[in-house]
């Protein structure tokens, strides 16, 4: 069986992530955000019973349980009933892997050479941990090939749908 190079679920994009990047860790983190203020059109989704929340989106590489570097993506005034967590966050979470995966990828890559002797300190070794870019870019291509498949799956439904 061939393997994927794409998936279209976000549980069939952590998982091609866990094949194609073993070191790289996803995870999702909602809270509830008591403070947030509904700007939108209409009435306050709070009425209907639903809860604003902040999501994170966070991309890790650990060692012996402690965490070696990490990227993070934010979205606040997402809304949920109590319990209720979309997977997808509404279709955000493609867009917020790869956002947490690319910070991931620069810290990994560590500070680039800058010209200016103010940027440059001796008595400091920069932080690099080339071994896991590869693992990172690969994590990346994946979930752009994902974010295209979900959109071009989209693009059909709505031809088809007029």
């Amino acid at each position: 069986m061939a393997e994927k190079k794409f998936a279209t679920t976000p549980k069939g994009i952590l998982s091609g992530i866990r094949r194609v990047a073993p070191d790289v860790e996803i995870s999702i983190n909602w809270q509830e955000d008591p403070h947030f203020e509904w700007d939108g059109d209409g009435p306050d989704p709070r009425a209907s019973g639903y809860i604003p929340h902040d999501v994170t989106v966070r991309a890790e590489i650990r060692t012996d349980d402690d965490i070696l570097i990490f990227g993070e993506e934010y979205i606040g005034g997402v809304y949920e009933k109590e319990y209720e967590q979309s997977d997808d966050i509404h279709g955000y979470f493609p867009g917020m892997v790869n956002d947490a995966l690319a910070e991931l990828y620069k810290k990994a890559a560590g500070p680039m050479f800058h010209p200016s002797r103010k940027h440059w300190d001796p008595r400091k070794k920069p932080e690099r941990h080339h071994q896991y870019l590869q693992q990172i870019a690969a994590a990346r291509v994946f979930v752009k090939r994902s974010m295209r498949a979900i959109y071009e799956v989209e693009e059909r439904r709505r031809r088809r749908n007029g």
